[in-house]
């Protein structure tokens, strides 16, 4: 009999706590002068055993921004938000600044297609495409094409998948469109939507029983008394990113704030000292694996308009941990490693035998990350 358990079991089994696995450690020190610690955030995920085809098979970044596969992504129309990847890393959808489509690619028999167009009803300038993180939805803000050609009325559309393809597109639901909102949004793992609208401030929409409430501001200390806009909510709904408006440059900024443990949010923290901010960065979404952090720039060598960065993530965490301090709240601590098992010498002992009542077929072992624990137990 194949038996297996993660770290999920682990704290409901053994009351060890949520394992914060390893990870870059991005630029090392963050502006408070805090060690990056090698941990991921909790959502963070491997997505694949072989990733270097991933994320248009680019060449991975370290803790300075680079420029996003330049020429597919990042070209001389400029960027409309930023590039967003399905739950597997397997396809890639981005916007043009000077084209109203959405373009998309997938990985097949390892290989990436040519950018396509995505099948969607004529009329309408699309941006901001989000996928839930089941992967099961793809969602993209639409805007209709009014007599003079400028856009109006933007909408959030969704599109769900249909066996080896999607169905038709179809506005969400209208209680969510019922305020007014531009450019991007997003979704998390409960079906929260969270969004820019009115008075530039951030909303959020609840799916209950499968209808979603009238919208609510976020108030503060997400919202203030300059505009925000673009948020991007991480699946477990325990960070927020978004842009904020500043007199001074860089004029817009990326901010990040973290649920607390009574379901607020700490202080909004400027990112603007990590992603080396030349001027007005915005739109920052996280891989769907949380390792890298995307967004839109205007700095040197990009395009005029905007161009797409990207840069691992793992210093969110220390931005996390400081974040949590000064709201007087404490971070989770690790878990021990190998189940909480005190170490041994020269000497065998048992391992865990409280887990083993049968006798086994072979060893135990661990995933290479440590967060997942794999054993045989003889059959009767």
């Amino acid at each position: 009999m194949f038996t297996a358990f993660r770290q999920a079991a682990w704290v409901a089994l053994l009351g060890l706590g949520l394992t914060i696995t390893g990870g870059a450690a991005g630029p090392g020190c963050d502006a408070g002068g805090d060690r990056a610690e090698s941990r991921s955030l909790p959502f963070a995920h491997d997505l694949s055993p072989d990733t270097t085809r991933l994320y248009l098979a680019q060449p991975r970044p370290g803790g300075e921004p680079e420029l996003f596969a330049a020429g597919t992504v990042s070209t001389d129309a400029g960027a409309y938000g930023t590039v967003v990847f399905s739950p597997e890393g397997d396809e890639a959808y981005w916007v043009k600044d000077e084209h109203p489509g959405l373009f998309f690619s997938r990985l097949q028999e390892g290989a990436w297609t040519e950018p396509e167009l995505f099948p969607f009803p004529e009329g309408y300038r699309l941006n901001s495409p989000f996928f839930s993180p089941d992967g099961g939805r793809l969602y993209v803000l639409a805007a209709s094409r009014g007599p003079n050609g400028m856009d109006t009325n933007d909408r959030i559309w969704v599109v769900e998948r249909s066996g080896g393809g999607w169905g038709e597109p179809r506005e969400l639901d209208p209680a969510v469109n019922s305020v007014s909102k531009h450019f991007q949004f997003s979704v998390d793992r409960g079906g929260m939507v969270y969004f820019g609208g009115e008075g530039a401030d951030l909303y959020s929409a609840e799916l209950r029983d499968g209808v979603y409430l009238a919208p609510v501001r976020l108030g503060p200390p997400v919202n203030s008394t300059t505009p925000e806009m673009s948020p991007h909510i991480s699946p477990d709904g325990s960070l927020l990113l978004f842009d904020r408006f500043f007199d001074a440059p860089p004029w817009i900024r990326i901010m990040a704030s973290f649920r607390t443990p009574e379901g607020g949010w700490t202080d909004p923290v400027d990112l603007s000292p990590y992603t080396r901010s030349e001027g007005n960065d915005s739109g920052a979404r996280l891989s769907p694996d949380g390792r890298y952090l995307f967004f839109q720039s205007v700095r040197e060598g990009s395009d005029p308009n905007r161009s797409v960065y990207w840069m691992e993530a793992a210093f969110l965490d220390a931005v996390r941990d400081r974040a949590l301090r000064d709201a007087g709240q404490a971070s989770p601590p690790p878990a021990p490693p190998y189940l909480g098992e005190s170490p041994p010498g020269a000497t065998p002992v048992p391992f865990a035998h409280h887990l083993f009542p049968r006798e086994l077929h072979s060893s135990p072992v661990f995933s290479p990350r440590g967060d997942e624990l794999f054993w045989n137990e003889m059959e009767g």
